[in-house]
Formats: C-alpha cells, structure tokens, sequence
C-alpha cells in the first residue's frame, strides 16, 4: 500500500490525546515494543496488520497499516475494519493463525481490553471513553502496561516510589516482564540518562569478582 506518511509514536501521540480506539502494541516478535507503543485508531477505517523490516504505521486518508518486524507474521496477516463505531479483526488468509483473546479466529467483533496475537506479536486493543476527562498523570502508562486491576494498582505504588531513593528489587521468572517493570520505574524517575539492562548472569565470574 502506498503511504502520505510513515510516522513514529512521538508523531502520533504528541499532537493530540486518542478519543476513541487505539492499538497497544506490547510484543513485537517476542519482545517489547518501545518505538512504537500505541497507533490511534482516530480517522482510520481499517488497519492492515502485516510483517515489515521495521515497527512503524503508515497511513492513507481512512486506510492504515502496522508493519510489524517479526518474520512469523505475514503479508499481509490480519485486518482491522471499522463499521459505525464498532471494530472487528479478520483474518487476511495468513499463514500462521490469527488468536483472539487465545483463540484461534477468522473474523471477531473487538471489545475494550481484547488481545491479538499474530505470529510472534501481541497487540491490545483499547476502546477508550468518547467523552474526555482528566486523568492522573500516571494513568496513560498504566492502561499500556496492563488491564489487570490489582497489577495496576501495583504500578500506581511503583509511580509513587520511583523518584524516591528507596531501592526496588524487581523479583519473577524469565519472560514476566522484569524488565518492563524497570523501564516504568526510570522513566518515572526523572533521573537523567537512558536505561542500560544489564544480564549479570552472562557476566563471567572473574570479571564479576574484578
């Protein structure tokens, strides 16, 4: 599909607030997506969901796409329609399956909080209050991070805390998302510079001791 434009999260988001519908893009081939979070659905009609060199959303008058960089999604694998105010997602004849909410679907109807995994991706899709209404400043980052209530309210004490100088130990096993929870922490902070992970069990005993 050819494109006005190709734009980033900073692109999309800082103009304006999403009124309506947006996609959260959580995991992209397995691994958390940063560059491109959240793609707002306002004005689109429908939204292809395909693979791509690169995690971006590129978009035509009403028609969108997501290019999503995971070599198990296909070309193209899924669309977003718009009918009225309601969205559905429909199988574009992909190669691996599309899941809804982890079932396996060809054509759904999309409610507030439904998860879409395709191939190695998962994406969220958030229908939020027509109305507009004024939000605690940490609330955004808590609706991208989870919709479990009490995970949230665990986020709303991690917001209180991060620009203390309490130490956070982050404790859970490989692939709960550990190092999500640090990303939420620092950037919550305020503390000057990016966040550099660190795999400490890689490092060799004998540099570890030095």
């Amino acid at each position: 599909m050819s494109t006005d434009s190709t734009a980033s999260f900073s692109e999309i988001a800082g103009g304006f607030e999403p009124t309506s519908c947006r996609l959260v893009t959580g995991f992209v081939s397995g691994r958390v997506e940063r560059e491109l979070p959240v793609v707002c659905l306002d004005g689109v009609d429908s939204l292809e969901l395909a693979r791509g060199a690169h995690t971006a959303f590129r978009r035509r008058g009403a028609e969108g796409a997501l290019d999503l960089a995971d070599r198990w999604v296909s070309t193209p694998h899924a669309r977003l329609v718009r009918e009225r105010d309601d969205w559905s997602i429909v199988d574009a004849g992909a190669k691996n399956a599309l899941f809804l909410n982890g079932e396996r679907t060809t054509n759904a109807e999309l409610v507030d909080g439904d998860i879409i995994e395709l191939g190695a991706s998962v994406l969220v899709f958030r229908e939020a209050a027509r109305a507009s209404s004024r939000r605690e400043p940490e609330t955004h980052d808590l609706e991208l991070l989870t919709n479990n209530p009490p995970l949230r309210s665990a986020y709303s004490e991690l917001y209180k805390l991060a620009a203390s100088d309490v130490p956070i130990l982050v404790n859970g096993e490989t692939g709960t998302g550990k190092e999500l929870v640090a990303d939420f922490v620092h950037r919550h902070s305020h503390r000057p510079g990016d966040l550099h992970p660190v795999n400490c069990a890689a490092i060799p005993a004998s540099m570890a001791e030095s």
